[in-house]
């Protein structure tokens, strides 16, 4: 099976390079994450005065970046194996925890989709899907997160 990957031109890092000096509060943790529209994310850090950084492969202009593409491996049924691997790697390496919590769906009437969100807090569960209760033995009831150094 092929890995599944994404070719860039060049991808782009908003804000800085130092693990030490970055938040908590993220989804990458103290990981590095990388954007090809920096100035969507220029405006969304536009307090901290961000410094953009660009990445390319600069020794061969017409080559590309790449990068695995963790969508497919999260969410295709196909690469279930190639997340297993991948998730009991980063368990071993203390990059991730194994947090118990819900997933719950909303409808969003601006944007007329149903939105999945992951919290650890069962009454937010309950309150955001006006359900009295959630299956405790769901599968989806235990993520991996990022662990913040």
């Amino acid at each position: 099976m092929d890995l599944p990957v994404k070719h860039f031109k060049e991808v782009y890092h908003v804000g800085t390079l130092r693990p030490e000096e970055r938040t908590s509060f993220s989804f990458e943790g103290k990981m590095l994450s990388v954007s090809v529209h920096p100035h969507a994310w220029t405006r969304i850090m536009r307090r901290y005065s961000p410094t953009t950084w660009v990445f390319r492969k600069s020794n061969y202009p017409a080559e590309q970046v790449c990068f695995l593409d963790m969508h497919s491996i999260l969410f295709n049924p196909d690469y279930a194996d190639l997340k297993q691997r991948l998730s009991d790697a980063a368990l071993s390496a203390h990059l991730v925890t194994l947090e118990r919590g819900y997933n719950y769906s909303v409808y969003d009437d601006d944007f007329e989709l149903e939105r999945t969100f992951f919290t650890t807090d069962l009454e937010e569960a309950l309150l955001e899907t006006g359900l009295e209760s959630l299956a405790e033995d769901d599968p989806d009831t235990q993520r991996l997160r990022l662990c913040c150094y």
